[in-house]
């Protein structure tokens, strides 16, 4: 896990008027009735729990009620009504034979509702990250450096509450929610303080700050919401950071009733499956140092972590079936990117990357078996880009074998038939791999049977035809699905083919193919 770093600063703009400004547009945007734009009116909502927290919130409410909490600020305030103090009088306690009449004081009202918070209020703060708190001094406006303010201004019995006390963030890499303490806090049974993290894993959240305690509870909880959700946090993330990356992710971030959670880990929704297990896609908002993962290896995916469905690591346990889920950084299947837009030098280090992967898995005496365009990915965010062999449910730890059950029978090489016990041995990886990026470099070879002599013969012309645009790179691939398994190049052979030579030289590696790996971000 990397280093916490400190909170983040709060952006002012000198300017009140600008920010009223954006309070009325927000407005005006909720109230257009013809409007085709979908905006999550409720993205979350802090709801305030005991009596401390109440009165709190009644104090911003009456301050609003007064016309003296200005609208940067009332914006985030939803009053409900009203109701009494305390419990309500239980009557049916009261004795039949009481002489006198108690004398019943009427009870003090306090107004009700809750904070909430959507991407169509204007923020002192430079979104994604939302400052919660009493504010800067007696100030009014944005010069409060808060956005959604717990206490009114004024407000006496509230000591001890920080001008910023809580950060509320979406983490930009996943898109999962954070809080950071301004101060000390509590969530859950947990104390935290100032600088350090919470990240949600549950739709629901206590929080105690000072004596007010708080639900947070996130009201983006059905996949109708969530597709809005995200279009709108996109939407927002490009239009007030202009230079940032998207999460690249199908899912919020946001915990729902039915996550699977370990550890601040949230699985969301299976989204492939395969002889020994399902995918499932994910968010865990925490950075990580990637030195001390399981594999580290240029080339091979990382096991970033890995828990039993007891939430730990204890196989030795006696409750069977015992289900283990292995934690991967998510990239992007290979046959999920539009590969003519991407430079032949970014694909030579890729398959320079990808070799080296081989490299040391044949190096190891084993074997992978399951290469596939599905089981390599790619992270294109990265500078450079790094791609990885992934998915080792059909690894094999010798060097020769005649198992074969193994990937779909169109990716194995023509020496495997069915129903037979063949031999095969390494070079059937590097078939494997030459195939998965003939397919995604060169579409039209996918038209052709690659186990079918003639039709093998037509893809080993398209691919060697493109050898004027893709600096030998077809040759090389060519080379790797020769039709014989004693023609192919091992990984330590094509890895000196002349068509990745700059890759084989320090400064190429340096440059284009990282000889380690490098931190891909959040896990997703």
């Amino acid at each position: 896990m990397s280093q916490e770093v400190s909170c983040p600063p709060t952006e002012v703009n000198s300017d009140p008027q600008r920010f009223l400004a954006m309070v009325e547009a927000a407005r005006a945007r909720h109230s257009e009735p013809d409007s085709t734009e979908s905006i999550v009116q409720d993205i979350l909502k802090i709801i305030p729990l005991n009596t401390e927290a109440r009165r709190a919130f009644d104090s911003v409410a009456q301050s609003i009620k007064d016309g003296s909490l200005d609208p940067l600020h009332a914006q985030y305030v939803c009053i409900t009504g009203q109701r009494p103090l305390g419990p309500m009088n239980d009557t049916a306690n009261v004795s039949d034979e009481t002489e006198e009449e108690p004398s019943i004081e009427p009870p003090t009202m306090l107004w009700t509702g809750y904070y909430r918070l959507n991407f169509a209020q204007a923020a002192v703060s430079s979104a994604p990250t939302w400052v919660i708190g009493r504010g800067s001094g007696q100030k009014f406006g944005a010069q409060r450096n808060v956005d959604i303010i717990l206490i009114a201004p004024g407000t006496k019995g509230f000591k001890g509450l920080a001008a910023a006390h809580v950060y509320l963030a979406i983490h930009p890499i996943s898109g999962a929610w954070q809080l950071t303490a301004g101060s000390e806090i509590q969530v859950e049974d947990a104390r935290y303080n100032a600088r350090e993290k919470f990240y949600f894993s549950q739709p629901k959240t206590r929080i105690q700050i000072l004596e007010m305690q708080y639900l947070i509870r996130f009201e983006i909880n059905s996949p109708g919401l969530e597709s809005d959700y995200i279009r709108e946090r996109n939407d927002m993330l490009q239009k007030r950071h202009q230079d940032s990356v998207l999460p690249h992710t199908t899912i919020s971030g946001i915990p729902m009733q039915g996550d699977l959670v370990f550890d601040s880990i949230c699985f969301r929704q299976g989204i492939a499956s395969g002889s020994f297990g399902c995918v499932y896609e994910g968010f865990a908002p925490r950075e990580r140092r990637f030195a001390s993962s399981e594999t580290n290896c240029v080339g091979i995916i990382d096991l970033v972590d890995w828990r039993t469905s007891l939430n730990g690591k204890d196989l030795s346990v006696a409750h069977y079936p015992l289900d283990v889920y292995l934690v991967h950084e998510k990239g992007v299947a290979f046959n999920k990117l539009d590969w003519s837009t991407i430079p032949w030098d970014i694909k030579r280090s890729l398959c320079y990357q990808l070799l080296a992967g081989l490299k040391l898995i044949h190096g190891a005496q084993c074997m992978h078996r399951d290469i596939t365009p599905t089981n390599i990915l790619v992270f294109p965010y990265q500078d450079p880009p790094q791609a990885t062999l992934c998915d080792f449910g059909k690894f094999c730890s010798t060097p020769t074998d005649v198992e074969t059950r193994l990937a779909g029978w169109q990716f194995l090489p023509p020496e495997l038939e069915k129903d037979r016990k063949n031999q095969y041995n390494q070079t059937l990886d590097i078939w494997m791999l030459g195939l998965a990026l003939s397919y995604c470099w060169w579409p039209m070879t996918k038209d052709y049977k690659p186990r079918e002599r003639s039709d093998y013969k037509s893809i080993q012309l398209l691919v060697r035809q493109a050898r004027t645009t893709d600096h030998l790179l077809g040759d090389l691939i060519a080379d790797m699905m020769a039709w014989k398994p004693q023609e192919r190049p091992s990984a330590v052979d094509a890895l000196e083919h002349k068509s990745l030579q700059r890759f084989t030289k320090a400064e190429g590696a340096k440059d284009l193919a990282p000889t380690t790996k490098r931190p891909h971000g959040a896990l997703d």
